[in-house]
């Protein structure tokens, strides 16, 4: 899957994600941050490319936008 994901952020067809926020909290982990650079690696671990996070929030998962799902890229863009 991770392989999949780096070809759709390269080709540009995926360009938001998401994560389960209460991971984060049993973790104790704070949330991403927008104006952060990140190296995105394949299934081998092998650096694919930089990212840049731009923009950080938090919504349930029944309130995510069309916008927003069709920025993942994944499957039909739904």
């Amino acid at each position: 899957m991770a392989d999949e994901w780096v070809q759709l952020v390269k080709a540009k067809k995926k360009t938001a994600t998401s994560s389960v926020f209460c991971f984060y909290e049993m973790e104790g982990a704070a949330l991403p941050q927008g104006g952060k650079l990140s190296i995105l690696c394949n299934s081998k671990n092998e650096a694919e490319c930089i990212m840049l996070t731009t923009k950080v929030y938090t919504t349930s998962f029944n309130l995510i936008s069309k916008k927003h799902a069709y920025k993942e890229g994944e499957g039909n863009q739904s």
